[in-house]
C-alpha cells in the first residue's frame, strides 16, 4: 500500500512538472475567469399581499428581503418578510386574534429564512436547450411562533430555452418539496413566456404561471383538507426595467386561483389564513434587483 501511494505522489509530481513546463511563461496555468468569482445578490421587494404558493398569509403590505451570495453554482442566503402596516399598542396587540404580534414592536418580521444549495446547468440536453438541476435546503424560521419552525429539502429541474428567438424565450420549470420537520410534500409545475420590448433589452414582459400539488399532510396543515390534491394556480405578469446590468426594476401582479372544492371550502372559514383567502386572490408589488 505503501509503494501505491509512493507511485501517486510520483505520478503527481511528474504530471504538474510537464503542464508547468508545457505553458508559456506569460501565460498563466489558470487563466482567470470573470465565472471565477463569486457574486452577490438582493432583491428587495414591496408586495401589496405576502403570498407563498398561491395562498395569502398575510392580507397588509410587506416587505420581502433576499440576500444570496454565489459561487460557481454554490449559493447561500437569508429571506425574510417583514410587515409594514401592523400597529400594536403598548398594553399588547390590537387584536387578540393575530397571534404573529406578541411584542410591543410597530413593526414586525414575520419570517426570516437561511438557505444553501447548489445548482448546475447542461449547456443542451437532447436538443432541448439548457437544462438546470437546482438542489436547496432551507430553514424556516418564525420569530414569533418558534413552534412552526421546520425545514425542508427542494429539488428543481428546469428548461431555460424551451423555445428561443431574438426577442422571445419560453422556458418550464418542475420543483419538488419535502419538509422533513412536518413530513409534507408539495409539487409545482410552471413555465414562464419572456418577451424583449425594444432593440435595446431595457424593458421584458414575462407572464408566468404556475399549478401547485399538496399531499395529505401539506393540504391537512394548510388547508384544512382531507387528502391530497391540487391546490391553487397562479398567474402572473411582471415587466422587467434593465436599467443596468447590475440593476433591475419589476413592478408586478399576481393573481391565484383555488382549484378543488375542499381548498375553496377552507377560503370560506374564518380561522388561521381561511380568513385572508378567497377562491381568487389578487396582488401585486414593485420588486428591485442589485448584482455585485
Amino acid at each position: 500500500m505503501k509503494m501505491f501511494f509512493r507511485r501517486m505522489a510520483v505520478a503527481l509530481v511528474l504530471s504538474l512538472s510537464a503542464l508547468l513546463y508545457g505553458q508559456n511563461a506569460e501565460t498563466p496555468v489558470m487563466p482567470e475567469d470573470e465565472n471565477s468569482r463569486p457574486s452577490l445578490s438582493l432583491e428587495l421587494d414591496w408586495s401589496s399581499k405576502y403570498a407563498y404558493n398561491g395562498i395569502i398569509f398575510n392580507n397588509e403590505a410587506v416587505m420581502l428581503g433576499d440576500l444570496c451570495l454565489e459561487f460557481q453554482g454554490f449559493y447561500v442566503g437569508a429571506w425574510g418578510v417583514y410587515n409594514l402596516t401592523h400597529f400594536q399598542s403598548r398594553n399588547g396587540y390590537v387584536a387578540e386574534e393575530d397571534e404573529f404580534y406578541d411584542s410591543e414592536r410597530k413593526w414586525r418580521f414575520e419570517e426570516l429564512n437561511y438557505y444553501a444549495g447548489y445548482y448546475y446547468t447542461f449547456d443542451d440536453a437532447a436538443g432541448l436547450g439548457p437544462l438546470t438541476v437546482d438542489f436547496t435546503w432551507t430553514y424556516f424560521h418564525y420569530p414569533t411562533m418558534t413552534e412552526s419552525n421546520s425545514a425542508d429539502l427542494q429539488l428543481s429541474v428546469s428548461l431555460d430555452e424551451l423555445y428561443k428567438t431574438e426577442s422571445q424565450c419560453v422556458s418550464t420549470k418542475v420543483t419538488a418539496s419535502y419538509d422533513y420537520e412536518l413530513e409534507e410534500t408539495w409539487i409545482c409545475l410552471g413555465g414562464a413566456y419572456t418577451l424583449v420590448l425594444d432593440d435595446d433589452g431595457m424593458f421584458e414582459l414575462v407572464l408566468n404561471g404556475d399549478i401547485y400539488w399538496g399531499d395529505a399532510a401539506y393540504m391537512r396543515n394548510w388547508l384544512d383538507s382531507a387528502g391530497n390534491g391540487f391546490s391553487f394556480a397562479v398567474l402572473g405578469a411582471a415587466l422587467n426595467i434593465n436599467v443596468c446590468d447590475c440593476f433591475v426594476i419589476t413592478p408586478y401582479v399576481n393573481a391565484s386561483y383555488g382549484l378543488d372544492g375542499r381548498v375553496r371550502d377552507w377560503t370560506r372559514k374564518d380561522d388561521d389564513y381561511g380568513r385572508f383567502n378567497s377562491r381568487q386572490n389578487f396582488w401585486g408589488g414593485l420588486k428591485a434587483n442589485l448584482f455585485f
